[in-house]
């Protein structure tokens, strides 16, 4: 900058010095001369060879200060433009570097988002793996927690109500569980999972905007799920509502199982009474029959007469509960029979649902299988999608990087280029003044000369 101010002062010392050659007059006289010049006034002498050649050199030397001061007007509106130009070639690098910085961070930024938003569902479909794959082994929550198995129900055994765990849910203590183990669990002592669980949900929902990083999702993943999954909520549901039915069922055979034998004890308890009742008729009828015969000697055709009557309705009686016996155990074999069937088909109901329940076990497991196999591709195809945004962003920054680099390489080059081009307008400007000085001077000597010649020439005409 004090080169430049240093230039122009002397492009202004150069002008003032011709303008005062153009108005105090380019001849300084002797005394002498200007006393001759005085005597001589109103003299017109005939200008000599000499004087003529002197003429066209002084016209010569303005002709050429006039080309100076034109080339040092021309230089200076160069070098006005020169450091204008350093301001425009700074603002044009700051905007191409903004707008390349504006497009990197907004390629970047939106690299990220997908990272993170690939990141969150390679760890859903994770958890969701894992919640597939829970086992359970115990009905103790204390026990469950201490094999980190997940918990979603503290059942209390205690109370007004008892209850017990019963697969994913709390029943009463009296009611039948046809589930799998699960997560529910027999409390006996407090947990209090769910403050802690619900912190740990919040605190991942919060965590999937765009403001946080990778780093602090992976400081914060999904919470553990601890309901089953819908697969195996579904799975469970089927096996229990057919063990339900088989439980139904055998219950109801039981109770068939039951009545037979009741039926059966009651037969052979008639029978039994049967036999007593015939027993206890023969043993009143001999009794009856040796009265009869301790009487004999006096009423012999009477008591043979009683003794046929007696014998009669004895053998009749025992016709008429031999009748009774016979449709009783009719009665009897066909209400067997008719429970038999009914056995019979119950224990076919069963083996069907034996059969179904193993057949829905198959399924449900080959529909989990592929279920899992879903979400290993997932998770598979989340983590390969994750590796390649992550070389993208890799490639991003770095071409980024490539880019600033070369940007400021480009205005490094732009800038010493353009002091190059400054130096040299300098250069040009200095040279300019000093040969303008140079030719003023040649001015001020030619005119001074031209005088003297011309003051001579009077003298010789004289």
């Amino acid at each position: 900058m004090k080169t430049i101010v240093a230039l122009v002062a002397l492009a202004i010392q150069a002008d003032s010095a011709v303008l005062n050659l153009r108005t105090s007059g380019p001849v300084q006289l002797t005394s002498e001369a200007v006393a001759a010049d005085s005597l001589q006034v109103g003299a017109s002498p005939t200008p000599s060879l000499a004087t003529d050649t002197l003429r066209q050199e002084l016209e010569a030397l303005k002709a050429k200060k006039a080309a100076t001061e034109k080339l040092i007007a021309d230089k200076k509106a160069m070098f006005i433009h020169k450091v204008k130009e350093r301001d425009w070639v700074a603002a044009d690098h700051k905007t191409e570097v903004g707008l390349a910085a504006a497009k990197c961070t907004s390629t970047t930024e939106a690299l990220e988002a997908d990272i993170r938003s690939i990141f969150v569902r390679s760890q859903i479909l994770s958890q969701e793996m894992k919640q597939l794959s829970e086992t359970h082994t115990s009905l103790s929550c204390a026990k469950k927690q201490s094999l980190d198995e997940a918990i979603c129900k503290e059942c209390d055994p205690g109370g007004q109500n008892p209850q017990k765990p019963c697969g994913s849910k709390c029943i009463s203590w009296h009611d039948e569980c046809h589930y799998d183990l699960g997560c529910a669990c027999d409390m006996r002592a407090p947990l209090l999972l769910q403050e802690a669980l619900s912190t740990q949900e919040s605190n991942f929902v919060s965590s999937a905007n765009s403001t946080v990083t990778l780093d602090d999702l992976k400081a914060n993943p999904p919470p553990r799920l601890l309901e089953p999954h819908p697969v195996q909520d579904n799975f469970n549901q089927i096996k229990a509502g057919l063990r339900e039915s088989i439980y139904l069922d055998n219950k109801e055979l039981d109770e068939f199982k039951a009545s037979l034998w009741r039926i059966s004890a009651s037969q052979e308890e008639f029978q039994k009474n049967h036999k007593v009742q015939i027993e206890t008729m023969t043993d009143v009828f001999n009794k009856e029959n040796k009265a009869i015969d301790d009487k004999m000697n006096s009423i012999i055709n009477t008591i043979k007469s009683l003794q046929k009557y007696a014998s009669d309705v004895h053998a009749k009686d025992l016709a008429s509960m031999d009748k009774a016996l016979e449709e009783t155990n009719r009665v009897f074999a066909a209400e067997q029979e008719k429970i038999n069937g009914i056995i019979r088909a119950s224990y076919v109901k069963k083996q069907q649902l034996e059969k179904n329940l193993q057949d829905a076990i198959t399924s449900g497991e080959k529909t989990i299988q592929k279920t899992k196999d879903q979400l290993a591709l997932g998770i598979t195809a989340a983590e390969e999608d994750q590796r390649a945004k992550e070389v993208e962003f890799d490639a991003e920054v770095q071409r980024c990087s490539y880019e600033k680099q070369e940007m400021a390489d480009k205005y490094s080059a732009r800038v010493e280029k353009w002091e190059a081009e400054k130096t040299a307008l300098e250069n040009d400007l200095s040279s300019a003044a000093g040969q303008l000085k140079a030719v003023y001077d040649a001015i001020i000597a030619k005119e001074n000369e031209l005088a003297q010649a011309e003051m001579a020439e009077q003298g010789t005409v004289q």
